[in-house]
């Protein structure tokens, strides 16, 4: 249930953070690899695509994790720290794009973790 709730926060962060509308998110499971998936088929700002990224580190890693420590819960510290773990490929993402202009377009990849730059800064289109 929670890699569910994983991906459904990067959908709905990106339809709200992207201004995206439902029908340019795509959800479902790659079958050979067994995981579930969200993807935008719209390209978005920069900055809308890394508040998508890092929202199911946050809500389900790193919020629980702090809840968990402060609380003296192992349990919800142990789901924070699952989740986080779970979030890595997200983390790595999100150090692949830190030079990124946060205006600049970015296209999720169709069938595999990560994302195309389309445009690194939209002051140069400007110029050409």
């Amino acid at each position: 249930m929670g890699i569910v709730v994983h991906e459904a926060l990067h959908g709905l962060t990106w339809m709200i953070a992207g201004r995206k509308s439902l029908s340019a998110m795509k959800f479902g499971v790659q079958w050979k690899v067994l995981t579930p998936y969200a993807h935008s088929t719209e390209p978005m700002p920069a900055w809308a695509y890394r508040l998508g990224t890092i929202m199911p580190g946050l809500v389900l890693g790193f919020l629980p994790l702090l809840i968990g420590l402060i609380g003296g819960s192992g349990w919800v510290f142990f789901v924070g720290v699952v989740f986080t773990l779970a979030a890595g490929g997200d983390f790595l993402i999100l150090w692949l794009i830190r030079r990124v202009d946060r205006r600049a377009l970015i296209e999720d990849h169709p069938t595999r973790a990560g994302c195309y730059v389309l445009l690194d800064s939209p002051a140069a289109a400007d110029q050409s």
